[in-house]
């Protein structure tokens, strides 16, 4: 990402957690339009999913100035959500929620260059997911398997 892009995405966050729940409520339901089985990752109460979900892209945002630390942060994160059962497609399917919920929250603010911003973090992350999902269940697979071969 570039120096510009960072700072655009995080000057824009600001505006972001000024209206979290609004932004929230707009990426849930987005989400939901897209799939609606994924109610199921998200059974807690709404003001919990809207906590987590402004928690999460802080971390995400913060992670762009510290590679050690949004490598660690991937890696547990896509850990965790390969555990409950996301999928590597449900990456795509945030990413594109979260961007309807930032036009949205960001109205005219959401400029070209703020969205490019973020779509260009957005894909970044999803990127890293994916690729921590699938080292997840080859782990996963062979674990499996070497239970297999020793019983």
């Amino acid at each position: 990402m570039t120096e510009k892009h960072r700072y655009l995405v995080q000057a824009s966050f600001v505006w972001v957690v000024l209206k979290a729940t609004t932004t929230g409520e707009h990426f849930y339901e987005h989400l939901f339009e897209l799939d609606g089985s994924l109610r199921l990752f998200f059974m807690n109460n709404p003001k919990q999913k809207n906590f987590t979900l402004i928690h999460i892209i802080c971390l995400l945002v913060n992670g762009l100035d510290d590679v050690r630390t949004r490598d660690e942060l991937v890696k547990n994160l896509g850990d965790r959500y390969s555990k409950i059962g996301v999928e590597a497609i449900h990456y795509d399917m945030a990413g594109e929620a979260l961007m309807w919920a930032l036009s949205q929250v960001l109205s005219d603010k959401f400029t070209d260059e703020v969205r490019e911003a973020w779509i260009e973090m957005i894909a970044m992350y999803a990127c890293m997911m994916k690729a921590a999902h699938y080292q997840f269940e080859e782990r996963r697979q062979m674990d499996f398997a070497a239970r297999l071969y020793a019983a």
